[in-house]
């Protein structure tokens, strides 16, 4: 395909491995290298691999931090390489041992530990649709709009089957991996496990599979580490410089009731805290800048009406034809996106929205705010006109969108960010050798456990309108305000 790799010299995966492999290595701008085995290199040279070097990470970021131009290719090659060092560490654990024996009760090869977890994190974006999470941004509204009465889980397994997925991306990397898994003949014993790990949401904690799960997806993962540095670094530098090696050192596998989980040394509690820390401000002020988030809207919009009116549709993706499928990129989305020729008379934002995003008209969307300092008067006046406490912008859904876009006379559209900064899951903190329970992350941390009360407080919806209007944005606000304020006082 067209992936160059420089072979190199007999190497461990970090020098812990007491079995030497050939490795293949890649130069990364964020770990230096990223070294990969014969069998990770076949996977990425498949075409369903290849797609994501097409596959923004950050979908439409890069129109106001230019740099920002991050594909799901090299941040799964950056995370296999941190689950790869972290795998490693649990191997030196005081806990190793007995969870050896744990795999091996449940048919995984303990030798095959680092690999199922690299392939893992390797594999973990693979179902990323075109745009990222910006597809599903506007499949959300086409299912909301189209089917009302239909979950996200059912419209996932729908198009792409497993179950209990409200992700399109975790459905399709879920029937992606059986696809590529298959065609490379990864040996059964590792695919087998692979598949579990893809296929499955959430994993019991009684199962020795517990900890490579929470490996990419828990509060402090590989996903995490590997993407908040590399959007720090490429949006410009500011965020993203936590310490990774000593993250990687820290992680521990434990026994804990009936089954597993991962903890992480208390020696590390400041990198913990400097990529939780990292990972809210490049959330705040990167990928929810208030242009960032104008251009999420214009562009779901886009993509509502492409399946609204047919134009995207389940047969598009097909997951089984590797080399059809593989060409269903960003590429392909711009293209069915710059195909649009006009909305419904009665649906100006759709050239509007086309207007903003191929030709970047700043005029033909706009919001009522932009930042913390305006936005502060316009909620103190809300909570004024509307007797309240505070506002709830979770009460205004589609109803509301609708209901105000016909008083302004123009498309408005409410942005939540959908981003939590904190999960429920608790991080637990051992001694330096994974031994003992010495104390929680949230517990132990002010800073920490201060992140989600500061983005409830923060403010993180927007008003964005789509299309032209004949009245003054001042008159529009000023409208909006008296509107809104009614709403969520009869709302209660």
């Amino acid at each position: 395909m067209f992936f160059v790799l420089y072979r190199a010299d007999r190497r461990t995966f970090t020098g812990r491995i007491s079995e030497e492999v050939p490795l293949h290595r890649v130069r990364d701008v964020v770990h230096g290298f990223v070294y990969l085995t014969d069998l990770e290199v076949r996977l990425v040279n498949h075409p369903l691999f290849q797609r994501l070097r097409n596959v923004r990470q950050n979908d439409v970021a890069s129109y106001v931090y230019p740099s920002l131009n991050t594909s799901r290719f090299e941040h799964s090659l950056g995370c296999a390489f941190v689950a790869g060092k972290m795998a490693a560490n649990i191997r030196e654990g005081k806990y190793w041992t007995q969870y050896r024996r744990a795999l091996r009760a449940s048919n995984v090869d303990p030798g095959d530990f680092e690999q199922i977890c690299r392939i893992y994190g390797l594999l973990h974006d693979l179902g990323h649709l075109p745009l990222s999470h910006l597809f599903e941004l506007g499949f959300d509204d086409y299912v909301a709009k189209k089917f009302p009465n239909v979950s996200l889980e059912s419209m996932c397994q729908r198009w792409f089957g497993g179950v209990n997925f409200a992700k399109l991306h975790e459905a399709c990397g879920s029937a992606l991996a059986h696809t590529l898994l298959k065609d490379i003949r990864v040996p059964g014993a590792i695919a087998d496990q692979v598949l579990r790990l893809m296929s499955e949401k959430d994993v019991a904690s009684s199962s020795p599979l517990r900890p490579i799960k929470l490996l990419i997806d828990s509060e402090v993962d590989a996903d995490r580490i590997d993407c908040v540095a590399r959007d720090g670094l490429l949006a410009g530098g500011e965020y993203g410089s936590f310490d990774i090696e000593r993250l990687c050192s820290a992680v521990f596998v434990q026994p804990h009731e009936d089954g597993w989980r991962l903890g992480y040394s208390h020696k590390a509690l400041s990198s913990l805290e400097g990529i939780l820390l990292d990972r809210y401000r490049t959330h705040t002020w990167i990928h929810y800048h208030h242009r960032v988030v104008a251009l999420k809207v214009a562009v779901a919009e886009l993509i509502r009406w492409l399946l609204e009116n047919g134009k995207i549709q389940k047969k598009d993706f097909p997951v089984k034809s590797a080399r059809e499928m593989a060409l269903r990129d960003d590429m392909w989305l711009i293209g069915q996106l710059r195909l649009i020729a006009t909305g419904r008379r009665d649906e100006t934002s759709v050239p509007a929205a086309k207007r903003a995003f191929l030709y970047r008209d700043k005029d033909a969307i706009r919001l009522l705010w932009k930042d913390r300092t305006s936005f502060r008067e316009v909620e103190d006046d809300l909570k004024e006109r509307g007797g309240l406490r505070r506002i709830d912008a979770g009460k205004l859904g589609r109803k509301y969108e609708e209901m105000i876009s016909k008083d302004l006379g123009i498309k408005t559209a409410v942005f939540w960010p959908p981003f939590r900064a904190l999960g429920r899951r608790a991080v637990p903190l051992v001694d330096e050798g994974g031994g003992k329970t010495v104390g929680e992350l949230f517990s132990a941390s002010t800073l920490v456990n201060s992140l989600t009360s500061l983005w409830e407080t923060e403010p993180q919806f927007y008003c964005v309108l789509l299309g032209e209007s004949p009245k003054e944005d001042r008159v529009l606000l000023e409208k909006w305000k008296e509107r809104t304020a009614a709403y969520l006082r009869s709302s209660g």
